[in-house]
């Protein structure tokens, strides 16, 4: 195969696509019907990395009481709620950015302040949908709270940090 339709081959592969397209496609090939979008024939499945917290074949209904937290399918390994990820990703990344930072440059310094405050606006905004989103489970409820402490102390660390490092630097 030439390297020109060898490199044909792995973009038809590896092009991106819309995830809406993909998804509804498996309706249009069962009914027969008309594709939205004509040059995207393929039916897209996107399982995500938390399939490897299920370990059985379940009906839709089961899935939705699980989704709305009135029963749990998972296995019985531990899971952090999306939530706690979502923000442990933020921590990740700011942990970076901070570390390869000037920390003598005032503007990321201000974006760095900022971000550390929304974090904290975040853990605040999950702690008060704790209830709701967590009704049905007081022990994963208690786990989430503590989950967000924790973070909130993390954010609490880099926020002293980047106040030290500012006032070291108006000395």
């Amino acid at each position: 195969m030439s390297k020109e339709k060898q490199q044909c081959e792995c973009d038809a592969i590896l092009t991106r696509e819309c995830l809406c397209v993909g998804l509804s496609n498996s309706a249009v090939h069962k009914y027969k019907l008309s594709p939205m979008n004509k040059t995207i024939a393929g039916v897209t499945a996107c399982p995500g990395h938390n399939l490897a917290y299920f370990d059985k074949i379940t009906t839709l209904k089961k899935m939705v009481d699980h989704i709305y937290g009135r029963i749990n399918l998972l296995r019985k390994a531990y899971r952090p709620h999306m939530f706690v990820n979502e923000l442990n990703i933020y921590i990740a990344y700011l942990r970076e950015q901070i570390a390869k930072a000037d920390l003598n440059d005032t503007k990321p310094m201000k974006y760095y302040r900022a971000f550390c405050k929304n974090m904290q606006d975040a853990v605040e905004y999950y702690s008060a949908l704790a209830d709701r989103i967590l009704k049905y489970n007081a022990k994963d409820k208690e786990i989430f709270i503590r989950e967000l402490e924790e973070i909130k102390d993390t954010v609490h660390v880099f926020e002293f940090k980047l106040n030290d490092t500012a006032e070291s630097n108006h000395e």
